[in-house]
């Protein structure tokens, strides 16, 4: 279900969905041209930039379904939560975000998938669930950009 008329957006973006993707960098024995998983993840990205979130989200799932053990997979999974947040399908975003939590070892999606999950819970208005997840974020990666956007978010939470 997507969610019609709401005008409170979350505060901060990350690059991805600012149109500024992060570049990929093919690795050395792909630079004589990019093979069929790079064109797919490369068009999926596109559609991200371009802001077209139902195009984007099913290439994305496509894409994920086809090379499920591509080095893209984490960012994939969070381009799809992030399609879901965007089209205000915050309970599929939640769960997309959790799948790179769950599976993100060293945290930088990780990271900002739980920053993003907050972002959900305090869209369906749900203050509790959204503090709890700025709180792990701020525990678990207290050195992430996201901490502290976390962090200053808890604290205007406090002021209020």
């Amino acid at each position: 279900t997507q969610r019609q008329g709401s005008s409170e957006q979350p505060d901060s973006e990350p690059d991805v969905v600012a149109g500024k993707a992060p570049e990929i960098k093919a690795s050395q024995e792909e630079e004589a041209g990019a093979g069929p998983e790079e064109e797919a993840f490369q068009r999926a990205l596109l559609l991200v930039q371009n802001k077209s979130w139902d195009r984007a989200g099913a290439s994305l799932q496509e894409f994920l379904k086809t090379y499920p053990e591509s080095r893209w997979q984490l960012e994939g999974l969070y381009l799809l939560g992030e399609c879901l947040f965007k089209l205000e399908r915050y309970r599929g975003a939640l769960r997309q975000y959790q799948r790179v939590v769950d599976s993100d070892n060293d945290g930088k999606w990780a990271a900002r998938s739980m920053l993003r999950q907050a972002q959900c819970f305090e869209a369906m208005e749900k203050p509790n669930e959204s503090a709890v997840f700025l709180s792990d974020l701020v525990r678990l990666y207290p050195e992430s950009p996201e901490a502290a956007r976390a962090q200053e978010k808890m604290e205007e939470s406090n002021d209020q």
